[in-house]
Parts: C-alpha cells; structure tokens; sequence
C-alpha cells in the first residue's frame, strides 16, 4: 500500500513540474526551419532541348539552372555575367574572326570556351520530286528557318549567297512550316539540330539536300555521312553528306572560376552515367581521364612550340584514340588556349591534360596527374 502511495506522489509531482513548463513558454512563438535541399546556381545554362537531359542529370550532382532556348545569335546576344550559354562553333568562329554576328568588341575579348556537347547539323529539306538536288541550287528560293533569321543567314552567306534568298519565319512548334513546304508556298525549309533529332518527324514526303558539293572554307565546318533511314528515306535518298560543326558551352571571363571548374569537373566524374543517357544515340562522350597513362596519347596542340618552357606557355595533350573529336577541348582557329576559361584551365591542368613542360613524353602521362620528368630531360 506504501508503495503505490509513493507512486501516486511522484506521478502528481511530474505533473506539477510540466504543467509550470508548459506555462513558462506559453507566450513564445514557434519557428520552423526549412531548409532548401538543393543550393541554387547563381547562374543560368541556356541549352537547346537536344541536351536537357544530361543536364537534368547534371543537376542531381551539382547547383545547376538552365533554361530552353532556340536561337544561338539570341544567346551570343544576351551571354553576361549571370549565364553560360550553347552556341555552335561556326557563329562563334564568324564573330571573333569575320564580324558580322554582332558588333561588340568587348564581348570578343571576353568570351570564353568551356566544352563541347557533340555536333550540330546543318539541315536543308526540299519536297521529294523538287527539282532542287544541290546545295548550290538555292538562287531566287523562298527558305522557311526557325526563329530569328540572323540564326541561319550567316550560313547562306558561306555559301555565297546575299539578297538572292529569301527567307520566312516560323516558330519552333509550328506545323505550318511542313505544310507550306508540302504545297510549294516555300521550296526548302533549313534548319540546325542535333543527330538524331526529332524536327524531321513532322515532314512528310521530303528529301534532304546532299552538301558534298559546297564552297565553305572554315575550320569549325566539316563533312559527314549519315543514314536517314530510320526516318523513312530510300534508296540514294537514305545517305546523306551533311555539314556539321560543334555545339559548345561559351561564357564571360567574369563567370567564376570554382563554379566552371567544379561544372567540368563534374562532366568528366560521372562521363559514363551521361553516356549512358538515352538522348545520346550516337558517338560519345568523355571518358574519365583518371588512368589512362597507358594508352596512346597524341599532341593535339602546342602553343608556340619553339619556346613553350621559356615563356611558360602550356601545351595541350589529348589521348587521341579515346576522345571522339566532336567532344574533345576544342580549339578552333581563333579560340586558343587564353580563350578557355580559367576554370576549365584548372581542371585540365590537375588532371595534366594540360602541361608547361616541354618534353614531348609527357603527353603519355596526360589523365595522370602532372608529368613527373624533369624540363632537361634528353628527348
């Protein structure tokens, strides 16, 4: 009986005791933190849709916005402090070397080259029984392009041609572009994207114009054989010759140089998780460098090779049998080693994909780590 009395006594007690505790804090608010679980990038990434995957992959990795667009001139426009933007090597190269883009010389001292994301193709596509059959044959022609035209006349001009083209617009989600096409209101319809790429599914009835036979002379263009089978075309219709040139990733000098390292950093540490990505049908991506030491490298570049240890210039190695070239560190004529931004110098030189020592046999050792021969080393 003693016993459950002393329990009943020590139960009130308790009781008493939170009762004066719950009444001491009455008067007080309560707070609740909540706590973002992904740090916000302060900048944005503007891509075209061919991509938005990998960097929907990219962002469960690192702080990472981006947005959509359509325009590579826009996105030359607008690049600034707050974005990076996607713009094809060819307009890059036209606007540093040629002029004509845009006139805006600070921008041109400014840009900077972060990576390439593989090529960009240079589509023109006529009706089938057209009696255009030649990429020259596009005199006094009515071309639809999507969005802004200044995107698709420096193309023309390549080609030799000025005024003798006209062009109308369309937007991207257009279906009245494939109709007009299809009833001769306009007799091409050109257009850059991505291999394979879904632009061509809401064409019916077409062919695409072989580029064999062209007069372009620049160094970010080139030529490549592909199958268009899987889109319906027959016969000497299926293989087609069609221009490419690079999709890469420009930004300011001012971008900061933690971000864009860890941002590439981040590429080549999950390289085979993104080629992995269900959007990349074709070619490939980085391999991770880590390691490779054993392979066979070759030289891709050497800035001013007669005397890079005295002006502590630093070469430029790549594994040359690992790297496809559409996603290698591309240097076109015009972009060289001081326009790569500081952030990916850093990264490739950690990893010694970029090197100032001058004995040629430390290009076997690029994806290792620094080259670890002496300068006066005898070679």
């Amino acid at each position: 009986m003693m016993n459950i009395l002393l329990l009943l006594i020590i139960l009130i007690i308790i009781f008493i005791t939170n009762y004066k505790k719950r009444e001491l804090f009455a008067n007080y608010k309560k707070v609740v933190v909540k706590v973002s679980p992904h740090v916000k990038s302060p900048y944005t990434i503007l891509i075209n849709s061919d991509i938005k995957n990998i960097f929907q992959y990219l962002q469960s990795k690192i702080p990472l916005q981006y947005d959509i667009v359509t325009s590579n001139y826009n996105t030359l426009k607008s690049l600034n402090n707050r974005n990076i933007g996607l713009i094809n090597d060819l307009m890059i190269y036209e606007f540093i070397n040629k002029g004509g883009i845009i006139e805006n010389n600070p921008l041109k001292k400014a840009i900077r080259f972060v990576c390439s994301f593989g090529y960009q193709y240079f589509y023109i596509l006529v009706r089938a029984n057209s009696n255009i059959y030649n990429i020259m044959e596009l005199k006094n022609k009515t071309i639809g392009v999507y969005g802004d035209i200044d995107d698709n006349n420096y193309f023309f001009k390549l080609l030799g041609y000025g005024d003798n083209i006209k062009y109308k617009k369309y937007t991207n989600d257009s279906t009245d572009i494939s109709t007009e096409l299809s009833d001769g209101e306009i007799d091409a319809v050109f257009f850059i994207a991505n291999y394979p790429t879904n632009l061509l599914l809401q064409f019916k009835d077409y062919r695409i114009i072989d580029m064999k036979n062209n007069n372009i002379e620049n160094p970010t263009i080139s030529i490549e054989n592909k199958d268009f089978g899987d889109y319906g075309l027959v016969g000497s219709y299926k293989i087609i010759n069609i221009l490419r040139t690079k999709g890469s990733l420009y930004c300011l000098n001012g971008i900061s140089d933690d971000y864009i390292y860890t941002f590439i950093k981040t590429i080549f540490s999950n390289i085979k998780n993104i080629n992995g990505l269900h959007t990349i049908k074709s070619g490939g991506y980085l391999p991770d460098l880590k390691g490779l030491y054993s392979k066979n490298f070759g030289e891709l570049v050497t800035i001013n090779q007669t005397d890079t240890y005295k002006n502590k210039i630093p070469r430029i190695f790549i594994p040359s049998d690992l790297l496809p070239s559409e996603y290698t560190i591309s240097l076109i004529d015009g972009v060289v080693y001081n326009n790569i931004h500081n952030g990916v110098k850093r990264y490739l030189n950690e990893v010694g994909y970029i090197s100032d020592n001058p004995n040629p046999k430390c290009m076997h050792f690029a994806g290792a780590g620094k080259c670890p021969l002496s300068h006066d080393d005898k070679y």
